[in-house]
C-alpha cells in the first residue's frame, strides 16, 4: 500500500507541470522555425532570388526523403486488364510496373468527348481502405473526366489492391489497410533512415510516365489532384515532378502551426522528415510549384484547419504576383466536413480544362460508380498475391541491407543535436521513510524547459553515495508497485535505487490532445509528439537517451561512483545506446526489445513503437551486434 502511495505521488501539483512540458517544448521549437522560415520568405524580393530558393527547397525535400527510387528508363510493362465501355467514358483497368516486382493498379477514364491528344490528370486517393475502388473517389474521377480530361487513378501502398497483409489461410487481413498499414510499414522505413513517402512519390511519377506513354494524352499537359492523403501526395508530386503543369490538392494544405494546434497525429508518410530544420512548411511546398496554375481545394469544417489554409493562400499570393502569374493561384472552399465533395470536383474539372486543354468547360454527365470487383486489375483484387511481388516491407528490407552502417559519432550527433543543457536545479519536493527504506522524490532539469522526475530509494542505514542502480522501465515511476520486491532487494544489496522518468514517461507522460487514442498507441499523444520531433531532426528515443546521460552526470555530481542501468523492454534500447556513449556505466537488460525485428520480420509488436523510432537507428552498427 505504501509503495502504491509513492507511485501515485507527482510534483505536478505544486512544483512543476510535468504533463504539458513536452508539448510546450515542441511548440516553442516549432515557433522558432516558423519565424525563421517567414523571415527567409520575406527577404525574397526578386524572381531570380525566388528561383534559387525554389531549387534549394526541392533538393532538401528529396534528400530528406532518402532520395526517390524512380527510374524513367525502366520498362513499365503496362497491361490493360479489362475495358468497360459506357455512354460517356471508356474505362480501362490497368497495371504497370513501377520498379521490378512492384505493380501499381490503376483505373483510366477516357472521356468520349475530348481533344486528341488532350490533357490528363493523375488522381491519388485519400486514406480509404479500398483506395481508387471507393465509390466517392470514383465519382470525383468521373466528374473531372466529364470536363474532357483523361483521368488516371492509382492505388498507393496499403490501399485498394495494394494491401500487403492479406493472409490466404484465414482469408482476412492481418493488418488493416490505409492508415494502420502506412504506420506499420512506415516505422520500418524511418528506422532505416528514409521516409516511406519516397516509394509513394516514385509510384506516382511512374503513373505520369504511363500517362505520357498513351497516344491519347498530350505529354505537356499533365495535372494532379487528390484529397486528404491524396492531397498530401499531390503536394509531394508538385514538389518533385516538374512535368506536373497544374495541380488541385484538396483538404490537406494549411500550415504546420495549425496542424500542431489540432493535436492530431498524421500518417508516417505524411511527415516531412527534418523539414523544420531547413524551413519547409506548407508555404514552401506551394512555392516549389509557383508560378504554375494551382487551385487549393478546401472545406469549411475540416480537421485540416481552414484558417491556416486561408493564411497560406494570402501569404503565397505574393510569389505568384512576383512571377507575373497572379491569376494562376486560386482557393475554392465548400461547406462540408473532410472529403472531396462533388462541388470541389466540379471546380477542379473546370480548372484543369482551362489550364491543360485551354478551353472553358463545366462538368457534364458522369454516370454511376462501378462495383469494386468490376475495377480489379490484379488477380483476386490484390497485387500481393502476384508471384514474387515486392511490398513496402520487402523494398525497405532490401534497401536496409544495402545501406552502410553508422558509428558512435552519428549516434552522438543524433542524441545531442540542438540540446540546451542548463543547471540541474535538483529539488526534493518531499521525503519520508517506511519499513527501513528512505524515499525521496526528485525533479531536475535535463535541458531547457524539460525536467525529469525520479524517486530515490535506499536503506535508511545506508547513506553512502557510492553505488546506485538507475531503473529504466517503459512506464517509469508508474511501475513502482510492480517492482516493489526488486527495489527492496537492490537496496538490501547496499545500493541506492533511482526509478527514472525520462521525457514522456511516467509522471512526465504528456496530457492527451486526442483522447480517442490511448497514449502509447499509434495516433496517441506520444506518436503525435514523436512525429513532430522527426521534423526537427529529433525523436523521443534521442531525447530519452540524452535524459539518461544527463541523469548520470547529475548522479556523479552528487557523489555516486558506481552507476548501473537496469532496463527492460523498449528502455533496454536506451540503456544500450547510453552505455555506448558513456562506457563507465554498467548495464543489465531484462526482456529487451529486439529492435531489428521491426525491419527484418514481416510482423512485429508495434505497441508504444514511438519509443523506438529514431530515424536511421537500425543502421547504427552496435544495434545489430547487441540487440539480436
Amino acid at each position: 500500500m505504501i509503495m502504491k502511495m509513492v507511485e501515485k505521488y507527482t510534483p505536478s501539483g505544486s512544483y512543476h507541470n510535468l504533463r504539458d512540458q513536452l508539448t510546450r517544448h515542441i511548440e516553442q521549437r516549432f515557433s522558432q522555425c516558423f519565424l525563421e522560415s517567414a523571415k527567409k520568405r520575406a527577404e525574397i524580393q526578386t524572381n531570380e532570388a525566388f528561383c534559387v530558393y525554389q531549387e534549394s527547397l526541392r533538393k532538401q525535400f528529396i534528400d530528406a526523403c532518402g532520395g526517390l527510387p524512380y527510374d524513367k528508363d525502366l520498362p513499365l510493362n503496362a497491361v490493360t486488364v479489362k475495358t468497360t465501355e459506357e455512354e460517356h467514358f471508356i474505362i480501362e483497368n490497368i497495371l504497370y510496373e513501377s520498379r521490378p516486382g512492384v505493380h501499381v493498379p490503376g483505373t483510366l477514364y477516357l472521356p468520349k468527348k475530348r481533344k486528341n491528344p488532350c490533357g490528363a490528370v493523375l488522381f491519388q486517393c485519400g486514406h480509404a481502405d479500398n483506395g481508387r475502388l471507393y465509390s466517392v473517389y470514383q465519382q470525383v474521377a468521373r466528374i473531372i473526366a466529364s470536363c474532357g480530361l483523361i483521368v488516371l487513378m492509382i492505388d498507393c501502398y496499403g490501399q485498394g489492391e495494394r494491401r500487403a497483409y492479406y493472409d490466404e489461410t484465414v482469408s482476412d487481413y492481418m493488418i488493416y489497410g490505409a492508415c494502420p498499414e502506412h504506420q506499420f510499414d512506415g516505422n520500418r522505413c524511418i528506422l532505416t533512415g528514409d521516409s516511406p513517402v519516397r516509394y509513394f512519390i516514385a509510384d506516382a511519377m511512374r503513373g505520369v510516365d504511363y500517362l505520357i506513354s498513351r497516344p491519347e494524352v498530350d505529354a505537356d499537359k499533365i495535372g494532379a489532384t487528390g484529397s486528404s492523403g491524396g492531397g498530401t501526395m499531390t503536394t509531394n508530386l508538385m514538389i518533385c515532378d516538374p512535368r506536373i503543369k497544374a495541380a488541385a490538392p484538396g483538404t490537406f494544405l494549411t500550415t504546420k502551426h495549425d496542424i500542431l494546434s489540432s493535436g492530431t497525429a498524421q500518417d508516417t508518410e505524411q511527415i516531412w522528415l527534418d523539414s523544420n530544420l531547413y524551413g519547409f512548411d506548407h508555404f514552401e511546398a506551394l512555392l516549389c510549384f509557383c508560378p504554375k496554375p494551382l487551385m487549393i481545394l478546401a472545406v469549411d469544417s475540416d480537421f485540416f484547419p481552414l484558417n491556416g489554409t486561408k493564411e497560406l493562400y494570402q501569404e503565397t499570393k505574393r510569389f505568384w504576383q512576383l512571377s507575373g502569374q497572379e491569376n494562376n493561384l486560386q482557393l475554392v472552399t465548400d461547406q462540408s466536413t473532410h472529403r472531396y465533395t462533388p462541388a470541389l470536383a466540379r471546380a477542379a474539372g473546370s480548372f484543369f480544362a482551362e489550364a491543360l486543354n485551354t478551353e472553358a468547360c463545366t462538368a457534364g454527365e458522369c454516370g454511376t460508380p462501378l462495383s469494386e470487383e468490376a475495377l480489379f486489375s490484379a488477380p483476386n483484387g490484390q497485387t500481393c498475391l502476384l508471384p514474387n511481388e515486392n511490398t513496402l516491407f520487402s523494398e525497405n528490407l532490401a534497401r536496409f541491407t544495402e545501406k552502410p552502417t553508422t558509428d558512435k559519432a552519428w549516434l552522438k550527433e543524433k542524441i545531442f543535436h540542438n540540446r540546451e543543457p542548463v543547471d540541474f536545479c535538483l529539488r526534493y519536493p518531499t521525503g519520508f521513510a517506511f519499513s527501513g527504506l528512505g524515499v525521496k522524490p526528485a525533479v531536475w532539469f535535463s535541458q531547457k524547459d524539460l525536467l525529469n522526475y525520479g524517486v530515490f530509494f535506499s536503506l535508511a542505514s545506508n547513506p553512502d553515495k557510492k553505488k546506485i542502480t538507475v531503473c529504466l522501465w517503459d512506464k517509469g515511476t508508474n511501475a513502482i508497485t510492480d517492482h516493489a520486491t526488486q527495489i527492496r532487494a537492490l537496496c538490501e544489496a547496499g545500493k541506492t535505487v533511482l526509478i527514472l522518468d525520462t521525457t514522456g514517461t511516467g509522471k512526465c507522460l504528456p496530457l492527451d490532445t486526442n483522447p480517442d487514442f490511448e497514449p502509447f498507441s499509434e495516433y496517441g499523444i506520444l506518436d503525435f509528439c514523436n512525429k513532430n520531433l522527426w521534423t526537427l531532426g529529433d525523436s523521443l528515443c534521442a531525447m530519452r537517451c540524452y535524459d539518461i546521460l544527463r541523469t548520470i552526470e547529475l548522479l556523479r555530481k552528487e557523489g555516486y561512483v558506481e552507476i548501473e542501468l537496469l532496463a527492460e523492454g523498449h528502455s533496454a534500447v536506451y540503456a544500450e545506446l547510453t552505455a555506448d556513449l558513456d562506457t563507465q556505466v554498467s548495464i543489465c537488460t531484462q526482456n529487451p526489445y529486439r529492435l531489428l525485428d521491426i525491419v527484418e520480420k514481416k510482423y512485429y509488436e508495434n505497441y508504444d513503437i514511438s519509443a523506438l523510432t529514431m530515424p536511421g537507428l537500425a543502421l547504427y552498427q552496435n544495434i545489430s551486434k547487441k540487440l539480436l
